[in-house]
């Protein structure tokens, strides 16, 4: 069970009908009613982010309390201060998000293989899909989710002060990502596919070699067709066009070189395309604080977040026109 950073009472909401995605109060939700668990979930943050920031002069209960008060004034004008019962007020408002499907509205089979069903020994599925939306929205108008169940990490209190009244255009962000899905599911592999890039934009690795790897082999899944040196010719199409079509070209080229040396081992070779990225792109546009990366660490920052983008950008462009992005993966 997800509970997201959206304080309102609502009916519950189909998000996406494919997926069984829904959003509604605590209360409502078909799994039991998690009301009292979070509200002590909050205030056991609250006392251990007491305990943890003793000498910082900085009283928690009372920032708690204001943020209540510039949010949710209606809830916290009868309260003195952040006690259990404004606690107990705010969660009963607090939003969840969860799957609720039945094994045959999804072509992936029974409980023993679906992926989209939660685990112990996994993230909840609906924090996944969130944080994917998060990603390919930029943050901006989505939700974000303050509590997962199923999250192994003491919740920080800071997370707790992200709830927030203003829901409306939240909401309704959630509901275009959850048509946009529903459009792009109409196979089953597009459901595995969907599912294999939910949980590798999750499961983001460190900026190193291995994530520009990664990466790189994400565009290959959109764009290469035969031979992965298409991509030297399709790949500029994504990235920042405020680059010029040589700098982009040239780009999409190293990109592909800098992998190549990752998957043989060449590593001498590697550091060398590293380098050479550096000299063309990197120096005299950024400043290299070498007291906080080396200098091939910022390179691979670098890579890793142009990588990024270029991912998103398909993604995005996948949901918009997927028969587009079939077409240009065909196409030689």
């Amino acid at each position: 069970m997800v509970v997201l950073n959206l304080c309102k009472k609502i009916n519950p909401i189909c998000i996406s009908k494919k997926l069984g995605l829904y959003i509604s109060n605590l209360k409502d939700c078909p799994y039991g009613n998690w009301e009292e668990y979070v509200a002590k979930e909050y205030k056991n943050a609250l006392e251990i982010s007491k305990i943890t920031s003793r000498g910082s002069n900085i009283d928690l209960s009372v920032k708690a309390y204001e943020h209540c008060q510039k949010h949710f004034p209606d809830l916290a004008k009868s309260h003195s201060g952040m006690n259990y019962a404004l606690i107990e007020q705010v969660v009963s408002n607090l939003i969840c998000i969860y799957l609720d499907y039945d094994y045959e509205d999804m072509p992936l089979g029974g409980w023993d293989e679906n992926p989209f069903d939660g685990r112990f020994c996994e993230n909840d599925y609906a924090e996944l899909i969130v944080n994917f939306i998060h990603f390919l929205s930029n943050g901006e108008g989505s939700v974000s989710w303050i509590y997962s169940s199923n999250y192994d990490e003491t919740t920080p209190f800071y997370k707790f002060m992200w709830i927030t009244s203003e829901c409306d255009e939240k909401i309704a962000n959630l509901e275009q990502w959850g048509e946009k899905i529903d459009t792009f599911l109409s196979s089953k592999n597009d459901y595995l596919k969907l599912d294999y890039l939910i949980r590798n934009i999750f499961d983001k690795s460190d900026n190193d070699a291995y994530q520009v790897s990664k990466l790189y082999s994400i565009c290959q899944l959109f764009l290469e067709n035969k031979k992965e040196s298409e991509l030297d010719n399709k790949l500029p199409m994504f990235m920042d066009q405020r680059y010029s079509e040589i700098e982009r070209n040239k780009m999409a080229l190293l990109l592909r070189q800098m992998r190549n040396k990752v998957a043989h081992g060449d590593f001498v070779a590697f550091e060398n395309k590293a380098e050479e990225y550096a000299q063309k792109f990197m120096d005299g546009h950024y400043w290299f604080d070498y007291s906080e990366y080396s200098r091939k660490n910022w390179v691979l920052l670098n890579v890793c977040c142009l990588l990024l983008d270029i991912v998103k950008a398909m993604i995005n462009k996948m949901f918009e026109n997927k028969e587009y992005m079939d077409s240009l993966k065909k196409s030689s």
